[in-house]
């Protein structure tokens, strides 16, 4: 067919519209090529402009970090910002899911962590000597007369078998639950300086009550071991360093092994005598001796509760933080619900106590005496604080909504103890609105809630990029913006980005 009669057929067919002549193309190629050179021209431009603008911000902050809240730093950091990160989230956005394909492969993953790193690094030099406690706002503080719970939680916590002993945790993301807990409690970023609001004195002997009564359910050692880590850290010696309970039922499972001598962190029983065994206390109860021993070869000055979360069918309901004190003194009683009271509202134990650090990573929502955990769930959380009423009442909403859940009525009996020390022992408060909780959901930057920090985690986070505004852009909604705030300032800035990029995994 020559070229003559294919122009005749499309011409002539019913689409001939859509037959563009000569002319049309090169009026559409001009128009198309000033279109590219605009793009070309203002890519060029925004990304000089943030290349001159990061510059001149290194510059004018130099090693002094404090200068960066300067307004001319903060319009220069934006500048920089929006030159560099609006791309590169306009790509993710538009290709996630080849994006989100892609970072799988090993080249991928790669890629993105050197991306994140280089970022972080760049924000060092930036600020100067960079370490998290600098990167992040003054914390939140208690109003006056509210109780401080924190309660951390970490998906990643348990290794997903069906196993609910000690050696079924991962250490690493428990580790981070305590410590970051304990630095939420202190109102700090520094851990040494919240062990130090904690231990007043390290020179003193400091008791670490656990509960290992049973063998289902009991106080893990991997919990227990960044307590004491931090108790070291402040300058606590190991060996005055106390770990008892009133039987060792649990050890094997918990990951404990019975060492009352030492040297280093002891590990005792008080019914095999260690520490003093028991000792007459006020006509009424028989007490740890290693917290009345006036000699001064036990006596331990500040103790640290380590309760677990577990239902108590047919006696009091649940055991928490108050009942775990029945390992402290004998458990005669003829009203187990003041008894519970009395005991915690002895000086000995109430004047004492500077940290409850509830062990929720297994909850027993049904009791079972023995090994038997078919009524244990993963939990995965820690929560901490020093008034042990608002930790029983939050520890028993936990128990109740697994019972909840199971279908299993209320726990039988109520805990009317927990009413008691609030409303006739003044020892705390069963009141949520007097309480300041506070809930961290670890590791920071894992805003999806699988585990791990990733470009999925990033899709939430980008949007909500804010520099020191405190109102959500235009495409982060409250709770993005919210959950994105990963040092609680009120903004999504820098030290979030930072604090991001720290924490990249990578999917898990």
């Amino acid at each position: 067919m020559s070229a003559d009669s294919f122009g005749d057929r499309a011409m002539s067919s019913p689409n001939a519209s859509c037959y563009r002549s000569p002319q049309d193309d090169h009026q559409n190629h001009r128009n198309s090529g000033w279109r590219l050179d605009l793009k070309h021209w203002l890519l060029t431009n925004t990304l000089v402009a943030g290349i001159l603008a990061l510059i001149w911000l290194i510059l004018r902050t130099g090693a002094k970090p404090s200068r960066f809240t300067y307004p001319c730093q903060q319009a220069a950091a934006s500048a920089a910002t929006l030159a560099f990160v609006a791309p590169a989230l306009s790509a993710i956005l538009n290709g996630r899911r080849r994006l989100a394909n892609a970072v799988r492969t090993p080249v991928g993953m790669a890629i993105a962590a050197g991306g994140l790193v280089c970022a972080a690094g760049l924000w060092c030099c930036v600020s100067g000597p960079w370490s998290y406690a600098e990167s992040v706002a003054a914390p939140r503080q208690a109003r006056d007369g509210l109780s401080r719970v924190v309660i951390a939680y970490h998906p990643g916590a348990h290794d997903g078998s069906s196993g609910r002993d000690n050696v079924h945790l991962i250490d690493d993301a428990v580790r981070m639950m305590v410590d970051e807990a304990v630095m939420a409690f202190a109102g700090t970023t520094s851990l040494i300086e919240a062990w130090e609001q904690i231990i007043p004195d390290p020179t003193r002997k400091v008791a670490i009550k656990i509960n290992c009564q049973i063998a289902g359910i009991f106080t893990k050692a991997k919990v227990v071991f960044p307590i004491c880590d931090g108790l070291i850290a402040r300058g606590v010696p190991p060996d005055n360093i106390i770990i008892y309970d009133r039987r060792q039922t649990g050890f094997n499972y918990a990951g404990f092994v019975r060492d009352p001598d030492g040297p280093g962190i002891r590990v005792g029983v008080l019914t095999e005598g260690d520490f003093g065994g028991y000792s007459a206390h006020s006509n009424l109860y028989h007490i740890a001796k290693l917290l009345i021993d006036e000699s001064g070869e036990f006596d331990c000055d500040y103790i640290i509760n380590v309760p677990v979360c577990k239902a108590l069918d047919g006696y009091s309901g649940v055991t928490l933080s108050m009942k775990n004190h029945y390992g402290t003194c004998d458990p005669e009683h003829t009203d187990i619900h003041n008894a519970i009271c009395e005991r915690n509202a002895l000086s000995a134990i109430r004047d004492k106590t500077r940290l409850i650090v509830l062990d929720a990573c297994y909850c027993e929502y049904k009791w079972i005496n023995g090994r038997d955990q078919t009524w244990v769930d993963v939990v995965n959380k820690i929560m901490i604080g020093d008034d042990p009423v608002a930790i029983d009442y939050l520890g028993w909403q936990i128990i109740e909504q697994l019972r909840s859940d199971h279908a299993l009525p209320p726990c039988n009996p109520y805990p009317y103890f927990i009413d008691y020390a609030a409303d006739v022992y003044g020892l705390g408060t069963n009141d949520p609105e007097q309480m300041e909780i506070i809930e961290l959901l670890l590791p920071r930057g894992d805003l999806d809630g699988d585990g791990d920090v990733d470009l999925w985690d990033f899709a939430t986070f980008g949007p909500c990029y804010s520099g020191q505004g405190t109102i959500p852009p235009p495409a982060c909604n409250e709770e993005s913006f919210s959950r994105s705030d990963l040092d609680d300032d009120g903004d999504v800035d820098l030290a979030d980005f930072a604090t991001f990029a720290m924490n990249f995994t990578g999917p898990q």
